[in-house]
């Protein structure tokens, strides 16, 4: 639907080390889409949730 769902602000460097982790627990089953946006570029990637 084009709505913001959940937005979270990460450390460069914890992404790094650690990845990202979503939790979806919370979220209708569906395709989202998923925008992670550093100082080099933003990446855009689709995610389904199935429960």
């Amino acid at each position: 639907m084009g709505q913001v769902v959940r937005s979270s602000l990460v450390a460069a460097h914890t992404v790094q080390q650690e990845g990202v982790k979503l939790q979806t627990a919370d979220l209708s089953a569906g395709v989202y889409v998923v925008r992670l946006t550093t100082s080099e570029g933003t990446i855009t990637k689709k995610v389904v949730v199935q429960h």
